[in-house]
């Protein structure tokens, strides 16, 4: 995905994204035609599934991030995920 134009989804309670999650995945999508590059909608959680689904409607492509239920919050949670984010590259 280098170059691409990512969103990033926040989810609500129910674990799905927010209806702004779905505007910044079509925002993205829409920026990234007129710009000729790749978009994609990222979505991390302990289950990310139902939520990739979500966006698939709404982003070209979609990275889930499993993240565990027991993994540490705060900065070794983004780590994990960045380390997900630079092998999607």
């Amino acid at each position: 995905m280098a170059g691409a134009i990512w969103s990033v989804a926040e989810l609500g309670s129910d674990g799905l994204p927010t209806r702004l999650s779905c505007e910044a995945a079509t925002a993205a999508r829409l920026l990234a035609e007129a710009a000729g590059r790749d978009a994609a909608a990222v979505v991390i959680a302990a289950d990310p599934a139902p939520a990739a689904t979500v966006l698939a409607g709404f982003a070209p492509r979609v990275a889930a991030i499993c993240l565990a239920d027991d993994a540490p919050e705060g900065a070794s949670a983004v780590a994990t995920a960045a380390r997900e984010l630079i092998s999607l590259e």
